[in-house]
């Protein structure tokens, strides 16, 4: 049978004990408790297993972010044939930072290209002469939004399929207006009037 007092300092009229007594019975009554500890090798394993099924998220993390990217990438090919027509039309050969032909079309001088297509076509500067083409140009270059053509020597007006392009107007319409210095600004004009009425209705 143990005898076990919690708390002895209660009773101080009906037990005396001395200190060393005092003692003995509170580490006698005090509640058993078991401590595991772990060896550092087996810290050092569980470490080791967190990092590599960390590592392992990460790479199939970027591998199914490279699938999305492969499958939405840009096939830029498709604007082979829009570029060139305003290669042709403006004098491409004679350039300063002339096109070479045989590279993609998103690494020629000027072409800017993004996931989902040529977003921006930047040829300030770069001696173009002759005119803008049309429909040739303006029917298969969806999705443009910025097309800079300043400082140059092209003649004529703005074709008007140029206001086809809504994503030019809605992103850029400035560089349409000021596309080259010798453009006909008041058929430029026209153009913009045209898709104020548009948005009004």
């Amino acid at each position: 049978m143990k005898l076990c007092l919690r708390n002895v300092s209660m009773f101080p009229f009906f037990f005396h004990v001395g200190e060393g007594f005092r003692r003995e019975l509170q580490f006698r009554c005090a509640p058993s408790r078991t401590i595991v500890t772990r060896s550092p090798q087996t810290t050092r394993q569980s470490r080791f297993l967190f990092l590599v099924l960390m590592a392992a998220l990460t790479v199939a993390l970027l591998l199914s972010l490279n699938v999305i990217l492969v499958s939405n990438a840009c096939d830029c090919q498709s604007y082979r044939a829009p570029l060139l027509a305003l290669y042709d039309s403006a004098g491409g050969p004679h350039w300063r930072n002339a096109w070479d032909l045989n590279l993609e079309v998103c690494d020629w001088f000027g072409v800017n290209c993004k996931l989902f297509g040529i977003y921006m076509i930047n040829l300030t500067q770069q001696q173009l002469t002759g005119t803008l083409p049309g429909a040739s140009f303006t029917d298969s270059i969806g999705g443009l939004e910025r097309l800079i053509l300043s400082s140059n020597n092209l003649t004529g007006t703005i074709p008007p399929q140029y206001g086809n392009i809504t994503s030019l107007w809605k992103l850029e319409q400035r560089y349409v207006i000021h596309s080259a210095s010798q453009f006909s600004y008041r058929h430029a004009t026209t153009i913009v009037r045209q898709f104020y009425s548009a948005e009004a209705h």
